[in-house]
């Protein structure tokens, strides 16, 4: 009998903009030509796979979608040898369309269509998904995140007229996609790209030259929410308290997220320590400052130009996790897109708790388990050297409430690995799964791991995208028999 290979994969979805093959466009000059802005007209072609990635490409062995296996968290393939491949994902690859049917999450850039949008100045969006980024014309207008009923938009305090611009390049983690730009944002030798991705838009300020100032200026509209700056670096917005049935106490749903910035500069060099300032002027108004690492920009080793990502998003629902700090033994960044694993000048030592839910909710057995591999994405490879495992935890936690004094115990480890193969980090959890499979009640799965420096040198700390992280998509890949 043929033995047949399923492979599970898990993690956040990739919000990055990959094609099957290439796009084709053409510049038409629009009414107001004087302003010299010239929209593209894009064609997207119909053969296009978001969730893939580096060898997980179009030209792999995966043939048909088989659709007893799609969700809004997965996707099932058939492929050339017979096996079957099952993706799914932390982050949805798929939304409930306003047919009551899935579609898939598709983070192209394309022009907008609804002549109301357009009448606002919006010329670009997102291609599909039920959170939506639209891109004006002029930076002027603001750039709008949308979802059913509620929406913010944000843009830079500007007096001068700024236009879009439709370009192709690198993004912050090298890889080539379509973007919207806007030449000389902030000042001469700058420039605001922004580019879609499933939970709203990814934003990196470009800096050519070592700038005057290191504060860049934003505004925000959000009606309808509390805006706060939170312990975590950065901006949540909730709405207003609500109970929760049947379990005696209140809490805020987190609705919106800006993420703080992370400064990387043409080295590879990366910075932590940027931050937000926020101050309300008036109901549903806001300025954000966005005060980026002086020492980093001023530093000589530094390398022109920087780039500093952020990260302006609705949220949505994720696999969980949270990291925990030495030095700050209560702060809970549990929304943060990156955590810092190792021992910072500035945390201490920092370790991640990542819990996992797929094994009990495919019923799968131990003896099906050929291979488990959770893969993480290290931004910053700042000590390729270093040594990162994954232990066992044995305690429950809350990613809400989680802090390092909260006395979580972990066990034995899982498994390690040496950071000097490049910023895709996979380790092998073969073992850890198979015990996840066993435990009946699935408490084993639900407690998850914890991901550590198994060496802990001070001031040696490496940046891990968190699963909250939009530009890559960190997840298990299992093969069964």
């Amino acid at each position: 009998m043929k033995k047949k290979k399923i492979i599970v994969l898990i993690g956040t979805v990739v919000a990055i903009n990959i094609f099957a093959s290439i796009l084709t466009f053409k510049h038409v000059t629009n009414a107001d030509s004087l302003n010299n802005f010239q929209e593209t007209k894009i064609h997207l072609c119909d053969t296009y796979f978001d969730p893939f990635t580096g060898d997980e490409s179009p030209n792999t062995n995966k043939l048909k979608i088989l659709p007893q296996y799609s969700s809004e968290v997965s996707t099932g393939y058939s492929n050339n040898d017979g096996t079957v491949t099952l993706d799914v994902y932390s982050n949805p690859i798929r939304f409930i369309n306003s047919n009551n049917q899935l579609q898939d999450i598709d983070t192209r850039i394309t022009n907008v269509d609804d002549q109301s949008m357009r009448d606002a100045g919006y010329v670009y969006t997102i291609a599909s998904d039920d959170i939506q980024s639209f891109y004006p014309k002029s930076l002027q207008t603001g750039i709008l995140i949308k979802k059913n009923d509620f929406n913010y938009t944000f843009g830079i305090n500007q007096s001068n007229e700024i236009l879009a611009q439709y370009v192709n390049k690198e993004n912050i983690v090298n890889n080539k996609i379509n973007m919207i730009e806007y030449k000389n944002a902030f000042s001469q030798n700058s420039k605001f790209d922004l580019y879609p991705s499933n939970l709203g838009t990814n934003s990196e300020i470009i800096l050519d030259k070592k700038p005057n100032s290191n504060e860049m200026n934003f505004w925000l509209n959000a009606d309808n929410c509390n805006v706060s700056l939170e312990e975590g670096g950065y901006i949540s917005m909730k709405t207003d308290q609500v109970v929760q049935a049947g379990l005696g106490y209140t809490t805020n749903q987190v609705i919106g997220i800006i993420q703080a910035p992370l400064l990387k500069d043409a080295n590879g060099k990366v910075s932590f320590h940027s931050r937000f300032y926020l101050n309300q002027i008036s109901d549903g108004k806001y300025t954000i400052t966005m005060d980026l690492d002086k020492a980093f920009l001023n530093d000589k080793a530094t390398k022109y130009p920087v780039k500093a990502f952020s990260a302006f998003e609705l949220y949505r629902d994720k696999q969980p996790d949270s990291a925990i700090y030495s030095s700050q033994q209560f702060l809970n960044s549990y929304l943060s897109n990156y955590s810092i694993i190792g021992n910072s000048d500035t945390y201490g030592k920092g370790e991640n708790r990542i819990r996992f839910n797929f094994a009990k909710g495919i019923n799968l057995q131990s003896s099906q388990i050929i291979k488990a591999t959770y893969s993480v994405y290290n931004f910053s490879n700042k000590n390729p050297k270093d040594n990162l495992e994954l232990c066992t935890m044995q305690d429950d936690w809350c990613s809400l409430i989680s802090h390092w004094n909260d006395g979580i115990k972990y066990g034995n480890c899982t498994s390690s690995l040496k950071m000097d193969s490049g910023p895709i980090l996979p380790f092998d959890i073969t073992q850890e799964v198979k015990k996840w499979c066993d435990a009946p009640d699935g408490l084993a799965e639900h407690k998850g791991v914890l991901l550590r420096s198994k060496d802990e040198q001070e001031g040696i700390w490496n940046v891990i995208m968190s699963n909250d992280n939009s530009l890559y998509n960190n997840r298990t890949e299992l093969i069964l028999k």
